[in-house]
């Protein structure tokens, strides 16, 4: 991991380790069964130092605003990409779990490891460990460090991750569901039969006969010699 800043976890259990320690040095009798005291300030020493290192710094309301467009400015990078800097993977794409969706994964972040954002948009190369993706994570940290005891995971990357992968309409192919031109020149040949086969004749058509000759065309009822529509005899026009 090549963020600067720690999570909560780790900073809590140094800040444990020192107030253990400062309560040694409180107590006369424990304090007193320290053989090498020397390499116990050492240690306390380097301690404070490590932990000082690894905790987010306070912010005031100018810093805050400086930060918060920092961080938008990276969010929208990371998440749409351009250019030779791929997109943030989607999460349905990361439930697919398709060889492509994970070769885009893995390539945006060994990307964004080593580019960042320069505040005018452009994405450069940047030195080892100082890529956006560390940036972003320390940037939150900072941001919301008061909020890391209810939220411990305030720097994870995934609650910005689109939920649905999107394809614009210009990049999608047409597609007709049509007969292609091959199957139209053919169809008669392939087809032939069924064109040539006559409709099957009823074994007992309707005898009602309309005026002007034109016969029902529906089946009769059983022992019958008229459909249910014409149920009564019709006379037949002169």
């Amino acid at each position: 991991m090549a963020t600067k800043y720690a999570t909560l976890p780790v900073r809590q259990r140094l800040e444990r380790r020192l107030h253990d320690m400062d309560e040694c040095k409180a107590n006369p009798v424990a304090w007193q069964q320290i053989q090498n005291k020397p390499e116990f300030h050492k240690q306390e020493k380097e301690t404070r130092a490590s932990l000082a290192s690894i905790t987010p710094p306070d912010t005031t309301g100018g810093e805050r605003d400086r930060l918060s467009k920092r961080i938008a400015l990276l969010q929208e990078g990371l998440v749409q990409g351009g250019g030779a800097a791929p997109p943030m993977p989607a999460a349905d794409q990361m439930q697919a779990a398709r060889p492509q969706d994970i070769d885009q994964h893995i390539g945006f972040e060994a990307f964004w490891k080593g580019h960042t954002i320069t505040p005018d948009g452009k994405i450069v190369p940047t030195a080892r460990g100082k890529g956006a993706l560390w940036e972003l994570k320390d940037l939150r940290r900072t941001l919301r460090r008061d909020e890391e005891v209810d939220q411990p995971n305030i720097a994870n990357l995934e609650t910005m991750r689109p939920r649905q992968s999107f394809i614009p309409l210009m990049d999608v192919k047409s597609r007709s569901y049509g007969l292609s031109p091959l199957a139209k020149a053919n169809f008669d040949s392939v087809f032939s039969e069924e064109k040539a086969r006559k409709p099957r004749a009823l074994k007992n058509p309707c005898q009602h006969v309309a005026e002007g000759g034109k016969k029902c065309g529906w089946p009769a009822k059983r022992d019958a010699q008229f459909c249910f529509r014409h149920g009564k005899p019709q006379p037949a026009a002169e």
